[in-house]
């Protein structure tokens, strides 16, 4: 025998980084966040994944954070070597479509020298059109670049293609080329796709990023398999980039239509990394490949490019009872009026709730609280509502009711409704319950319910459901209802009748007849109120932003926020050229005493013409030896 002694070392975890320290992102969208361990070759980079508040946003073991409520919360990597940590601020808002699509119409890429190509533009159309054209030609349109949330370009395209001799296509196999780019904003290729000139009937291709061109049809996913419809000769294709800044990806789909525009006859999409890159200029290009002339008239219609962007504003939080940071107590009963009629509201300790638990009430109880809500505010009334156990009558029902005219109800007969109107009657209703006579006794009703339409169907038992109501005081609306995560689409944008008002909840039973026993608990698990207040918001972060240039083009406007620092700081600018050479460095501007926890805008100015470089500009510590305070702003 003999031995050896092996000694096992191990690179331990020495810090966390996050790829965001501050993201918005709305409710549903998701944003990815990256964790960078160091050091590179630590042993153990596994990381835990939290959100603070997970009724605001909740985070995957991957970094994906999801926005479910307006809000703001923290998530937090921590190393489970070491225990090292990092932060990000994750702000829920309120999403604001806005159409981008600009008023600058679509214009040749340099001087047009062919007598023979023209092009006819607006801001959504262009067509352009080769008469026995000798060259091709390039026409492009700009757009506003944008690095968050989810800005979407649709269009129609008609490749082109014509008869030059009555029987052969002027197109792949004759004389021409044709495709459509997408750049970034330093111009470098985001997707491009083209027909291309060949022998005989060429292929279609897609080429991304700085890759090689590849086969369309074989390297995107096919939904409808019919290449013949995007690629050839004359086709319509209707076309469609999601650029999901958030998650870094673009999700790009090419349909082939009929004549009509219509029907989706061959569909394809592909979903690719944008890798930072910020689409700005879109491109239609054609090429003379061949000996003869170009005959064609490819065309762009129905140009549309909409962001969704966070609004500004912040979220306060109201009232908040049932969760973790904030359980009831026999004190918050006090915040509720009761309605008593033989019935009491009682703090369950064993649940964690409050509750009715009655034997035989007389008719109808509730307990109900107001809350004082801004004019301009969407206000999130979040509810974990408890319910159920009925005797069989279904002219009883236990409810929640939200302002006076929104009321949801759980029939003792085990069927879910909910109401618009809270009138005599009940109101209208959208519950798929039906009735009719019992064929085998005219005296008895028999009940059905459609699945597809009902709020809820559920057995005779008890239940916690959730409820979520957004309601926007400015225009008197419902914004969304949500019920057990289910969207209820006939309260989407619904306006409430004139006088109607939102600023409550209730919950109770409804009673309409006699019964020996009536074990119907009813209340609240959890109950979380909050609103959006549309204006300036506060910073979460030290910061400088980039905001534009001037008419001169050669002074950069900043913004910039001094958060949790006390100090005199400084502001410097930097040009860069394309290949990163540093070219030009401004002087420091010092500011004594700076404003702090809001935005102040300034300026820096260059020598040089701006729009030829890359703009970097940086907020240092002025006094200890000009440390970083942030990270640059980049333009």
């Amino acid at each position: 025998t003999d031995t050896c002694e092996v000694t096992v070392y191990s690179n331990s975890v020495t810090g966390i980084t996050l790829s965001d320290k501050v993201i918005e992102l709305g409710t549903g969208y998701t944003a990815k966040l990256k964790a960078t361990v160091y050091p590179t070759n630590a042993t153990d980079k596994s990381v835990t994944w939290t959100s603070a508040d997970p009724a605001v946003a909740s985070v995957s073991s991957d970094g994906t954070v999801t926005g479910l409520s307006y809000g703001k919360t923290t998530v937090t990597a921590t190393t489970n070597d070491g225990g090292k940590t990092a932060s990000c601020i994750v702000k829920v808002k309120p999403i604001d479509i806005i159409d981008s699509t600009g008023e600058n119409s679509f214009a040749f890429v340099g001087e047009n020298t062919d007598a023979n190509t023209s092009l006819s533009a607006t801001a959504n159309r262009a067509t352009l059109t080769h008469a026995d054209s000798s060259s091709g030609a390039t026409v492009e349109k700009a757009f506003e670049a944008y690095s968050n949330n989810k800005a979407v370009l649709s269009f129609r395209f008609t490749t082109g293609g014509q008869m030059y001799d009555g029987t052969n296509w002027n197109w792949t196999g004759h004389e021409y080329t044709t495709g459509l780019k997408f750049l970034d904003t330093e111009g470098n290729n985001i997707l491009t796709v083209e027909q291309p000139y060949a022998a005989s009937a060429g292929t279609l291709t897609s080429k991304i990023g700085a890759n090689d061109a590849k086969g369309l049809i074989n390297d995107w996913t096919t939904v409808i398999d019919q290449a013949g419809v995007v690629q050839g000769s004359a086709k319509r294709w209707m076309v469609t980039l999601e650029f999901d800044y958030n998650n870094d990806v673009c999700n790009a789909t090419i349909s082939g239509t009929d004549g009509n525009w219509t029907d989706e006859l061959g569909k394809y999409t592909k979903s690719f990394a944008l890798n930072g890159a910020s689409f700005k200029t879109m491109q239609l290009y054609t090429k003379q490949d061949g000996s003869g002339t170009i005959k064609a008239n490819p065309k762009l219609e129905n140009v549309s490019y909409i962001m969704s962007t966070t609004a500004s504003g912040n979220t306060e939080l109201i009232y908040e009872k049932g969760s973790d940071s904030a359980a009831w107590s026999n004190a918050d009963l006090n915040d509720w009026t009761q309605t008593d009629t033989g019935a009491s509201l009682e703090f369950d300790s064993e649940n964690g709730r409050i509750w009715y638990n009655p034997t035989k009430p007389s008719a109808e109880y509730n307990a109900s609280k107001t809350f004082e809500l801004e004019d301009n505010s969407l206000v999130t009334y979040d509810v974990d509502w408890y319910f159920g156990s009925s005797t069989g009558r279904p002219v009883n029902y236990e409810y929640i009711q939200f302002g006076d005219k929104l009321r949801l109800g759980w029939m003792t007969d085990g069927y879910g409704r909910y109401y618009v109107l809270s009138s005599a009657d009940g109101g209208t209703t959208y519950d798929g319950l039906t009735s009719a006579p019992d064929e085998n006794d005219a005296s008895k009703t028999v009940y059905t319910i459609d699945s597809e339409k009902s709020v809820f169907v559920g057995a005779n038992q008890t239940y916690t459901k959730n409820v979520q109501v957004i309601f926007d005081t400015s225009t008197k609306t419902i914004k969304s209802f949500k019920f057990d995560g289910k969207t209820i689409d006939a309260y989407t944008d619904f306006a409430l009748p004139e006088g109607a008002t939102m600023d409550s909840v209730s919950f109770g039973l409804q009673r309409g007849g006699g019964t020996s026993e009536w074990p119907y608990p009813n209340g609240i698990d959890r109950i979380r109120v909050s609103q959006f207040v549309v204006g300036e918001e506060a910073p979460d972060i030290t910061e400088v932003k980039v905001t534009g240039t001037d008419a001169s083009n050669k002074k950069v406007n900043v913004s910039y926020a001094v958060v949790g620092y006390s100090g005199d700081i400084a502001l410097i600018g930097a040009l860069y050229d394309g290949k990163g050479k540093l070219v030009e460095v401004t002087p420091a501007k010092t500011i004594t005493n700076p404003t702090t926890d809001e935005f102040v805008s300034d300026s820096l100015t260059f020598e040089h013409d701006l729009q030829d470089y890359k703009i970097k500009v940086f907020m240092w510590d002025s006094i200890n030896g000009m440390v970083p305070l942030c990270d640059a702003a980049v333009r």
